[in-house]
């Protein structure tokens, strides 16, 4: 209905009211020339000077006060006149109110003029022609009953030879005020109607006025329900009415006009059969032109490309509103072959779009949106479009897609901002959907939108493992929520369940999927019952695993969703082809083969697929189908190396290479054969990097059984084969897993770390999760080691992130020690407080406490908080004092502060100075005999603290402040007290 009020608002721009500017006027006046201002009056009237005529009438009343009734008569009739032709000129101008007061007074006088009657030489001859303009002025002021009475007593009691009246004005008038009176007379009016058509030129009809007509008309039978009725008066008039549309641009516009009525109306069929009317030949719905869309019966001069194009613009949105979008389709394109950049262009492409999106046609919303997007000039239509081309690439799984659509358009709306969020979910790029998220979600104001974007956020938190966040969030946003709600609250509920899940806090987590697993949705139903099962696996208990393994998989067979179906698969199988089962020998692993078998008939192309033929290694080898597996080996190998994710291939490949060795093949022989095979780009990367790791586990081997030439042989080769990984494939030609075992031969091995950055870059682009995690500290530990603030701050946010995804873990536990690092080489000693206190309170005893303890005792000296640095300077000496790299810097710490507070203690063996030179003297006593012998590995910084305590325990010694350990010994030898 909005295109229709836009095409009326452009069609009657300028234009006052079709009820009020659809009232026709008599013939000339015959008016009396009864003196000289009369005359001048009349002739300003001829004129169509509405003011001057008015002016001149008041000046003849003025001049004759005494007046006979013909004179009365002939003044209040054209003063009535003028008043009446002004009036209607105001309305038509926009003016209304004015207009109606005018109409007003004009009717009053005219009304004067009616009453007055006179005789002989004295009659009153305006007397029935004012009744005419009375009807007039009642049609243009809606009174369209007192209108026809008006124009009935006018017929009846005028005089046939004086009284004279265009009859196809009459016409139109009567047809207009029988439409739109109070109750509709629909034989009257179309009979007046169909008179008016048929006896057009012989009658002299105004052309406009008859298209008004129509439209009243059209009204009348619409709003009785006879729509049938009137497209048939129409069908019968459609001839000549063609021809009224011919007489020039203005009436065809008065044509459309009424076909958008009808439109608003809801009646179609009217709409289409008005628009037949124009003389186009774009009417698919008219029989007789074999269904054609062509533009042009004749194609009309000046200036009808408006016209023309609304009118297709109508016909497409009737043609739609009654179902045959088919054909709404036709007429929209060829609407579109005939236009240049414009308006009408940017909606016609936009319709286009619109409709291929509703019949699910998102390839070709795909096509229009390239083809004639950047064309676009409205950027409200351009906006609309962009959204339906973000959907459809949405539904064909195209999600950077949707990303690059809305790169550098600022500030999203909240309808861009949604398909956004849905983009970076969809997509997997779950650390943007939370930056979306803090951008955009206070702008996302439907309820049913701001649901589902609050379970991307939490979804994205669970996937990037950021459990203390998703605890928060869930608590924060599904609080007293039960999972029936809504579809979005039970969905949180299954991600409810894996936080309960990672948190070991199993019996939770079944609690939370019991309500799941009947749920009328089945595919959540079905993910339910896998997560049970892995929660029942990991409780051991493997005959309840299987059977909500195997309802999971029937419920996704008769969905026919794959990728449930695979899941439940890659589960049995794992579970089913367990080599051992709680320590002793599986003797069901044939269970395991029909679900193997099953996936990989259907799914070997699968991402699940490296992963599955892993897990029934075991059941396949105990089959005697060895032969059978390697082969599906070398194929699920060669389709996943082609792939950006490639879960379970890196595995997957170890496995082939020991597999091939366990049928006897030595790994020359391995490594020569596969080299034969030239294989593509990616699939040789995969065996290169494969080749390296083994050829390092060998080196390994070699070296531990004595064996230095092997190792080195083993080492050289390793070696040549990471230099060719890097010489022959960029990294976007590398697996993830590969790029990131480059990425640490170039940091750990060659001397071009900066190199390892370009792989770190693409494995954030396109790694899992975990391996994304991974690309994120092996970044951040480069970019903290240059000197640039700038490189500093982008590490700090790289370690967070990846501290915040992989909280208790290893590479969580080592971005902590980073970030310490990194706070303490530039001074933030606050926030090395801060996280040095968290990795102590985390991590057990490890081979990096004491340095993280060191850094937490130094957080707190260099804050001045000296009694909590003794404290924990103290805590080193105790535990790390064999440690010097970590204790002799801690001790000359200790030391000096203790020195340096100088409390005088409850006597003197407590005072600071006492404890302080006690403590660093025998420091050096215990330590003395390691430091001599590690003296030549220690740093330089080491080495410097110990001999600084050396130096300040023979400052001390010298200072008289303290009884040294000469005088402490002495005096316990002659049995004294020494305080």
């Amino acid at each position: 209905m909005d295109r229709i009020n836009d095409m009326t608002d452009r069609l009657l721009k300028g234009v006052a009211g079709s009820v009020l500017a659809c009232v026709c006027l008599a013939g000339p006046l015959q008016a009396q020339q009864f003196d000289e201002g009369m005359t001048r009056a009349v002739e300003a009237l001829d004129d169509s000077n509405w003011n001057v005529a008015i002016e001149r009438l008041l000046e003849v009343e003025k001049s004759q006060p005494e007046q006979t009734v013909y004179q009365k008569g002939a003044i209040s009739y054209h003063h009535g006149y003028a008043l009446m032709k002004r009036g209607l000129q105001s309305v038509e101008s926009g003016r209304v109110k004015e207009g109606e007061q005018d109409l007003q007074a004009a009717y009053a006088m005219l009304d004067a003029c009616a009453q007055l009657k006179g005789e002989g030489e004295d009659l009153n001859i305006y007397r029935k022609r004012a009744l005419l303009y009375q009807g007039a002025i009642s049609q243009a002021l809606e009174k369209y009953d007192e209108a026809l009475a008006f124009y009935d007593r006018f017929l009846l009691e005028r005089d046939q030879l004086r009284d004279t009246y265009e009859r196809g004005v009459m016409l139109v008038n009567l047809a207009i005020c029988y439409s739109l009176k109070a109750e509709p007379d629909l034989e009257q009016a179309s009979g007046a109607f169909q008179d008016a058509v048929t006896n057009r030129e012989r009658w002299r009809v105004d052309d406009v006025q008859l298209v008004r007509s129509l439209g009243s008309t059209m009204e009348a039978y619409l709003e009785k329900g006879k729509e049938k009725d009137y497209v048939a008066l129409v069908e019968a008039c459609r001839e000549a009415l063609t021809d009224v549309a011919r007489a020039g641009e203005s009436v065809r516009k008065q044509v459309l006009r009424v076909a958008i009525r009808a439109a608003e109306m809801e009646a179609y069929d009217a709409s289409n059969m008005v628009l037949s009317c124009l003389p186009y030949q774009m009417a698919p719905w008219n029989e007789g032109v074999n269904g054609s869309n062509l533009l042009g019966e004749e194609m009309l001069k000046g200036g009808d490309t408006e016209v023309l194009t609304q009118a297709l613009e109508l016909a497409a949105y009737n043609a739609e509103k009654l179902g045959k979008v088919d054909e709404a389709v036709s007429l929209y394109r060829e609407m579109l072959k005939g236009l240049e950049p414009s308006p009408e262009l940017d909606r016609c492409v936009l319709q286009l779009v619109r409709l291929a999106h509703l019949e699910k046609k998102d390839e070709e919303v795909v096509k229009l949106a390239d083809a004639y997007l950047a064309r676009i000039q409205e950027e409200e239509i351009a906006r609309e479009l962009r959204a339906y081309l973000a959907d459809s690439l949405l539904q064909l799984g195209s999600y950077d897609q949707v990303q690059e659509l809305y790169r550098g358009q600022g500030h999203l709306g909240a309808d861009e901002a949604f398909l956004l969020i849905r983009a970076a979910y969809l997509g997997a790029k779950y650390a943007q959907v939370l930056e979306l998220m803090e951008q955009y979600q206070a702008d996302i104001s439907d309820k049913l939108r701001q649901e589902e974007v609050s379970y991307y956020k939490l979804a994205s938190l669970v996937r990037m493992q950021l459990w203390p966040e998703a605890e928060e969030f869930l608590a924060d946003h599904y609080k007293d929520r039960g999972a029936a709600d809504s579809e979005f609250d039970r969905l949180a509920h299954l991600e409810k369940a894996q936080i309960e899940f990672a948190r070991l806090d199993l019996d939770a987590a079944q609690e939370s999927l019991a309500s799941l697993l009947d749920d009328p949705d089945k595919t959540l139903a079905a993910t339910a019952l896998n997560l049970l099962g892995n929660i029942q696996q990991s409780l051991r208990e493997r005959k309840e695993a299987r059977e909500s393994y195997e309802k999971a998989l029937k419920l996704g067979q008769e969905l026919g969703e794959d990728e449930l179906i695979q899941e439940s698969l890659f589960y049995l199988v794992a579970l089913l082809g367990q080599e051992q089962v709680n320590g002793a020998k599986n003797k069901n692993l044939k269970e395991a083969l029909p679900y193997f078998d099953a996936f990989m008939e259907k799914y070997a192309d699968s991402e699940y697929a490296a992963q599955v033929l892993v897990a029934g290694m075991a059941a396949m080898r105990e089959a005697g189908r060895s032969g059978e597996y390697l082969a599906l080996f070398h194929k699920v190998i060669s389709q996943m190396s082609e792939r950006d994710r490639t879960p379970g291939l890196e595995l997957a490949m170890d496995t082939y290479l020991w597999l091939l060795q366990e049928e006897g093949k030595t790994f020359s022989e391995v490594y020569q054969e596969l080299s034969r095979w030239h294989p593509p780009v990616r699939l040789s990367a995969v065996y290169r990097d494969a080749f390296a790791r083994a050829y390092d586990g060998f080196e390994n081997k070699a070296e531990g059984k004595k064996d230095v030439s092997r190792a080195l042989l083993n080492d050289a080769r390793r070696r040549i084969l990471m230099k060719d990984l890097i010489a022959d494939y960029p990294p976007e030609a590398l697996a993830p897993y590969i790029m990131l075992n480059v990425a640490n031969y170039l940091v750990e091995e060659t001397d071009t770390p900066e190199r390892a950055l370009l792989y770190y870059e693409e494995v954030i682009k396109r790694g899992t999760i975990r391996e994304h995690i991974e690309a994120q500290l092996g970044m951040a530990k480069l970019l903290n080691k240059r000197g640039e603030s700038d490189d500093k701050e982008r590490a700090e946010l790289l370690l967070l992130d990846v501290i915040a995804r992989s909280a208790g873990d290893e590479m969580g536990d080592e971005a902590l020690l980073v970030l310490v690092e990194s706070y303490a080489a530039r001074g933030r000693w606050s926030e090395v407080t801060q996280w040095a206190k968290r990795y102590l309170e985390q991590k057990g005893h490890d081979a990096k406490r004491a340095k993280v303890s060191y850094m937490l005792a130094k957080s707190y000296d260099e804050r001045g908080m000296f009694e909590d640095a003794i404290v924990s300077y103290g805590q080193i000496y105790a535990s790390y004092l064999n440690s010097l790299e970590i204790s002799a810097p801690a001790v000359e710490s200790l030391a000096r502060i203790t020195w340096e507070r100088n409390k005088p203690g409850n006597s003197p063996a407590g005072a600071d100075r006492q404890i302080a030179y006690q403590l660093a003297h025998r420091y050096l006593g215990l330590t003395k005999e390691v430091y001599e012998d590690q003296e030549d590995l220690l740093s330089e910084g080491a080495k410097k603290s110990w001999k600084a305590i050396e130096a300040l325990v023979d400052q001390w010694e010298k200072s008289g402040e303290i009884k040294t350990v000469e005088q402490l010994l002495e005096d316990r030898r002659k049995g004294k007290k020494s305080f």
